[in-house]
């Protein structure tokens, strides 16, 4: 037997194992959207609390026609990292069957305003900004990080009280 064929039969019991392996990775890697692969990479990004009753047109003060409750910037690349990385959610997961999008949580890049997400855990949902035109699903488990890291950051929460009497609290954080 030639050296080829040797190799060939060598081989034969590795391919099936990588087959495998290609579709568990496949199968248990979470769909992303291209804005929270950038921001990742960027590695900071604007982390916000929204009223969720919109108003009819946008202004300085809302992103989307969402009024901004509060804002933070967050350069911590680690931190980022972890808010975003598995934000959105897969077909296989169980989702709200109606809802109002509320969105109460948004990211936006730092550099282009323009580029966001808004999310709304109560429905599972998020909506990228219309420059971007993408919707999907969340998963279920950031809900409560992103609630911690409110609190973390001594934010103005989304769910007090009368939301839509809430006064909208900006921050600049161009400056």
């Amino acid at each position: 037997m030639n050296a080829s064929a040797k190799l060939k039969y060598a081989l034969i019991p590795i391919v099936p194992i990588l087959i495998i392996a290609a579709v568990f990775i496949f199968l248990n890697s979470s769909p992303s959207h291209p804005i929270i692969t950038e921001m990742i990479k960027e590695g900071r990004i604007e982390f916000l609390t929204t009223n969720p009753t919109p108003f009819d047109e946008p202004n300085p003060n809302t992103i989307g026609n969402y009024p901004i409750l509060d804002s933070r910037v967050i350069d911590d690349p680690a931190l980022v990292k972890k808010m975003l990385k598995g934000l959105i959610g897969s077909l296989k997961e169980e989702y709200a069957e109606a809802c109002i999008f509320s969105p109460r949580h948004a990211v936006r890049m730092i550099d282009d305003k323009e580029k966001f997400i808004l999310i709304c855990f109560q429905c599972q949902t998020y909506e990228a900004s219309s420059t971007l035109g993408h919707e999907g699903r969340l998963k279920k488990r950031k809900k409560e990080f992103f609630d911690n890291v409110v609190s973390d950051l001594e934010m103005k929460s989304p769910y007090e009280e009368n939301d839509a009497a809430a006064e909208p609290k900006t921050k600049d954080v161009t400056k």
